[in-house]
């Protein structure tokens, strides 16, 4: 967040988050997509970022037009963008977190992310499902997947 700082408490966007894998990726060359038409006023590597998350399969958006940049990234994004970045690698079991619904759209990308070490959840018992994803949150859930 600065020279000095890397603040790993405050909250991170879905913009921020996409960025994170985009660089992962090595920030590869990509036309920006107007497909979302609520990125435009954010900066060219945002846009390119979200381009690139949407060419990838890792992010659909909230909807076909609206990607919600600057929405905090929750937990079960976080994780679902990861999982679809790491390109849906097996999975061993299903979660056992009591907050992680059957069938919801991040189902699988948390059983992922609990089989593979990615996660603990907040606690033995809970993912932490609505919960806001932290800077520090997000560096472990990346370094965690692409380190295995």
């Amino acid at each position: 967040t600065s020279d000095t700082a890397f603040s790993p408490k405050a909250d991170v966007t879905r913009a921020q988050f996409v960025t994170f894998l985009y660089r992962k990726a090595g920030s590869p060359d990509v036309a920006i997509n107007r497909q979302f038409k609520d990125i435009s006023g954010l900066s060219e590597e945002f846009q390119k970022a979200i381009s690139w998350a949407a060419a990838n399969g890792i992010t659909m958006g909230v909807n076909d037009t609206t990607f919600v940049p600057n929405a905090t990234v929750k937990r079960e994004e976080a994780v679902t963008f990861l999982y679809r970045y790491m390109k849906k690698p097996s999975i061993y079991w299903q979660s056992s977190f009591k907050d992680v619904k059957a069938g919801a759209y991040y189902t699988d990308a948390v059983s992922y992310a609990e089989s593979y070490d990615v996660t603990h959840g907040v606690n033995k018992d809970t993912f932490g499902v609505g919960r806001n994803t932290t800077r520090g949150d997000a560096i472990t859930f990346i370094f965690r997947s692409t380190s295995t």
